[in-house]
């Protein structure tokens, strides 16, 4: 008995992402990244959606009052924004960390050249592929696994692990350590914030995992580099699941740490994720009210539903110790047969929430999740046979598939002086490629 509240059409329809949040006040900017580029944006309703579309149409203006604390990954490093409006692209350099800022407007080509350096353009440099230059996560992920290794089958088709980038179990513990730095969103006010890699356990250790792969294992490493003149320790201040991407947060000081925590536990922090499913769900958008509960499926333990049910009713349910308020707020991006692309807002903080709630709840499992796609077993996800083929997989080799949920974006609410913090990140390699290749990007 699944309680959804639905505020919608049931007309499937695509939608443009947006990053607003009712956390944001009034004078609360945000970054917004889309094909053209990545502009910075007040919430003010009398901005239109046209300037948002269109980067050069962001003019300077002289009571913009952009803060330092909006930051966009573009996939090749990241954008802050100065108080003029102008977006600038940061660096640093292996030796000494210190940062460089590069002013200049992107021009018509593609986004990853108009943005970059003068040196990271062109093929032809002269220097050698591991050079020290080269200071962006974009030129070392593309340099670690060359857009051309797509690896087929014996049969022709399409094996989609290997198209996660990086592989993590490739990494000595030095190399995994400095993936991350090139991986900073945010570094400032005793807030770092990372772009988690796909295959990373943020704790640990695990049976069969190397070091490369675990969070904690790195962190003192990860603080003598970002941080060597001082006796800095990074603080684990939430989690994500070891296959999901996107957005982490790290506090420097144990006060910092302290006040991420609260913000947390009272669910006062915004998350936005991201995920390709197989299958829509019937009503555009809406919110997934469902308890949940730790259960045993096969032997394994797994999150269930746990509805809450009339009396007469409540005898037939399982009981459990412990059930867990859930709550989703969900919106269909884009749709294209039986593949969807939805924008998700979780509400509460339960373990594999986002996973339950769609492929027990809506029945729309994510996209390579093998543990919530069938209610009584755990088995390979079986997807419909359009997703099949416009991924260009066959059904006994789905079993490979990397899960698609993706942390977008994080907003902490008057953590720096009364202002919000909001950090996104775009979607790594391996999602992008699917959602062309379901034709979901066409927004």
């Amino acid at each position: 008995m699944l309680l959804l509240l639905v505020r919608g059409t049931n007309q499937r329809t695509a939608h443009n992402l947006d990053l607003e949040t009712e956390a944001a006040a009034d004078d609360d900017f945000f970054g917004v990244a889309s094909e053209r580029g990545v502009v910075a944006v007040p919430g003010s309703e009398s901005f239109t959606r046209d300037r948002l579309e269109k980067f050069e149409h962001l003019a300077r203006s002289r009571d913009a009052r952009v803060s330092d604390v909006k930051v966009i990954d573009a996939g090749f490093g990241t954008i802050r924004y100065d108080s003029d409006n102008q977006p600038s692209l940061q660096e640093f350099t292996k030796r000494d960390r210190s940062e460089k800022i590069v002013t200049e407007r992107p021009g018509n080509g593609s986004r990853a050249g108009s943005f970059a350096p003068k040196h990271l353009e062109g093929a032809d440099d002269g220097k050698p592929p591991d050079s020290e230059e080269q200071q962006t996560a974009y030129d070392y992920l593309r340099r670690e696994s060359p857009p051309s290794s797509v690896k087929l089958d014996s049969k022709g088709f399409r094996i989609l692990k290997s198209e996660i980038r990086p592989d993590l179990s490739r990494l000595l513990h030095t190399e995994a350590v400095d993936l991350l730095r090139k991986l900073v969103l945010y570094n400032d006010n005793d807030i770092l914030v990372l772009n988690k890699p796909y295959g990373m356990l943020c704790h640990g250790p695990a049976p069969g995992v190397s070091d490369a792969c675990v969070l904690t294992k790195l962190l003192p490493d990860l603080s003598s580099a970002l941080y060597p003149r001082q006796d800095a320790k990074l603080y684990t201040v939430h989690r994500l699941d070891r296959d999901v991407t996107g957005v982490l947060l790290l506090a420097r000081t144990q006060r910092m740490a302290d006040m991420l925590n609260s913000l947390f536990q009272k669910h006062q922090v915004s998350k936005t994720y991201l995920a390709i499913t197989a299958g829509v769900p019937d009503h555009l958008e809406g919110v997934i009210d469902m308890p949940l509960a730790e259960g045993e499926v096969e032997g394994a333990k797994r999150m269930v539903l746990n509805p809450k049910l009339d009396p007469e009713f409540q005898r037939l349910v399982p009981k459990f110790r412990k059930s867990f308020a859930a709550v989703t707020t969900y919106r269909v991006l884009a749709s294209c047969g039986r593949a969807g692309y939805l924008e998700l807002r979780p509400t509460t903080g339960v373990k594999h929430q986002l996973r339950a709630h769609l492929g027990l709840g809506l029945r729309c499992p994510i996209l390579g999740d093998h543990k919530y796609s069938h209610l009584r077993r755990l088995a390979p996800q079986k997807l419909p046979g359009d997703m099949l083929d416009r991924l260009g997989i066959r059904q006994s080799k789905v079993r490979d598939a990397p899960l698609h949920l993706h942390a977008r974006a994080v907003v902490v609410p008057e953590i720096l002086d009364g202002r919000n913090l909001t950090v996104a990140a775009e979607v790594p390699y391996h999602f992008a490629k699917n959602l062309r290749r379901l034709k979901l990007n066409r927004n």
